[in-house]
């Protein structure tokens, strides 16, 4: 099967009958797009200059099609490459406190322009208790108002997974939200009648703001990653440290949250290795 635009919207359609998201399916159609000669799929990327996380994303996106095209050779091309492990090219590293405290002092108590009011309380959930950017514009209006009751916000997360954790931290923001009148149903309608468009304003808006701030390279998942690290190290000693953090932060995957240690300076865990071998020989 050829890869162009009337063949990739069936494929979304495909991945949307699999529970998979609308992110999810954009950013397949984009690995798709550029991994397709004379219309297609080729594996040539997947050996080529990329950092290993972009290969496995294309290896995923590949590995979709072939299903979804039966395409038999595909899958065995695939099936042949081994790719080196998921290692990300540099690193990415969260906020420093003091750059987290200013943003989200901003964001909750600075003058914003207009245009901001309604995306306000959204980026503050999304910069104080690090959610996805999807996951925040898919709460629900009724999940708003059970969060409120309870103090637990309960929503379905990435993948349609059902999530629970404590709203205390941003109660006023959720009152925020709940106080807005009109026909809405999810977050996202407050933002943009579509998924994407929603997205790319709210990564828009908080990138800009934070410019405002002398802060640089802010978008949603710095924020995630912000509030993961920070939350590793308040249980700096704990053995537990990292299988707590998989479950505050509701992941399926016990690596997921230990990636989430690559923000560690590199310099201290060679001190702590070098101090560890002076009392070795002492």
């Amino acid at each position: 099967m050829k890869i162009t635009e009337a063949s990739l919207t069936r494929f979304s359609e495909w991945l949307a009958e699999r529970g998979r998201g609308g992110n999810t399916a954009e950013i397949y159609r984009s690995h798709l797009r550029q991994s397709h000669k004379d219309g297609a799929p080729s594996t040539a990327r997947l050996i080529g200059e990329l950092s290993p996380n972009t290969k496995r994303g294309a290896l995923a996106a590949l590995a979709a099609w072939a299903k979804f095209s039966k395409d038999d050779d595909l899958r065995e091309r695939l099936d042949a490459i081994r790719l080196p492990p998921a290692r990300r090219v540099t690193a990415k590293l969260p906020l420093t406190a003091d750059e987290w405290r200013r943003y989200v002092t901003h964001l909750r108590t600075g003058v914003l322009p207009k245009r901001d009011a309604r995306l306000r309380p959204i980026m503050v959930i999304i910069a104080i208790r690090g959610l996805r950017c999807g996951d925040a514009l898919r709460i629900k209006r009724h999940e708003i108002t059970a969060a409120l009751a309870t103090g637990k916000l309960s929503f379905e997360a990435k993948r349609g997974k059902r999530t629970e954790f404590s709203c205390r931290s941003f109660t006023a923001e959720l009152e925020e939200l709940a106080s807005y009148k009109g026909d809405w149903k999810v977050v996202r309608d407050l933002v943009s009648p579509t998924s994407k468009a929603a997205s790319k304003r709210i990564w828009r808006r908080m990138r800009a703001l934070a410019e405002g701030l002398e802060i640089h390279g802010v978008y949603p998942h710095r924020l995630r990653r912000t509030y993961a690290t920070r939350f590793l190290s308040q249980l700096q000693g704990d053995p537990q440290a990292i299988i707590k953090l998989q479950k505050h932060m509701d992941w399926e995957s016990l690596a997921t949250a230990a990636s989430y240690a690559d923000a560690v300076d590199l310099g201290e865990l060679d001190q702590v290795g070098g101090r560890m071998v002076d009392d070795l020989l002492r």
